[in-house]
């Protein structure tokens, strides 16, 4: 994979006196795709909200690219980092189109109009929506409308938040092959995902993280790591 493109070095995050994230360290090259895996309340969203700058890092350092990785959400954006955040968070009364513009607000209008039709020939379901309030989307397009916006700022990296919550087997698949798609195409990409087999199949590498700290870190994608992974995931931790 070469030098890593993210590297993440003692992560804190404390949400008053609580500590949320407990040294987290983690890398993620470009064309890799890597899971941040973990039950409910582990910290895996406040480790990428961190990464991002919408959540406080009250330690340890990011760097991107070789650079120390900017605090401000939106200079994170700039220098090629993007979230697609858990739950779609489309606006849902803005038309498909209007959705996408927005992720493309850092760039030139000529620019964003080259990177719509790129994300509108990657996800086609969302040019036959173009139109219509995002609101009346299916999850599944709902889903592919988060991962096209967030790809509009043309990102090196990209934080992707539970994309298999609330879809069907089939949706998951079809939406993660798009993204791998993205991942041959140079972009790195860091997954939080709950759902052990889709972080297995889908990734290169898989981090497991329980109680704010990563508990098991590197595996790779074999089938010989998965009754290890599964243990992990329930907080079995070794001596």
């Amino acid at each position: 994979m070469g030098e890593p493109l993210l590297n993440v070095d003692d992560l804190e995050v404390v949400y008053g006196g609580i500590r949320a994230v407990r040294g987290v360290s983690l890398t993620v090259s470009a064309r890799e795709t890597v899971a941040l895996i973990g039950p409910n309340g582990a910290g895996k969203s406040s480790t990428l909200r961190a990464i991002m700058g919408l959540a406080p890092r009250t330690g340890g350092q990011i760097r991107f690219a070789g650079k120390p990785l900017p605090s401000a959400p939106e200079d994170v954006v700039k220098g090629g980092l993007t979230l697609s955040p858990e739950g779609r968070r489309v606006f849902a009364d803005l038309s498909v189109a209007d959705n996408l513009k927005l992720g493309g607000a850092t760039l030139s209008p000529g620019d964003r109009a080259h990177e719509m039709d790129r994300a509108l020939d990657l996800f086609p379901i969302l040019r036959d929506r173009i139109a219509s309030p995002a609101g009346v989307l299916s999850g599944g397009e709902q889903q592919q409308l988060a991962i096209a916006r967030a790809i509009m700022s043309r990102p090196r990296l990209l934080l992707l938040d539970e994309p298999s919550l609330g879809l069907a087997p089939q949706m998951t698949a079809f939406i993660l092959s798009l993204v791998a798609k993205l991942r041959e195409s140079g972009l790195g990409v860091l997954m939080v995902e709950q759902n052990v087999r889709v972080a297995f199949e889908y990734c290169d590498r898989v981090y497991v993280m329980v109680g704010g700290r990563i508990v098991r870190q590197d595996f790779e994608n074999d089938a010989r790591d998965l009754d290890e992974i599964v243990r992990a995931y329930f907080g079995v931790t070794a001596a």
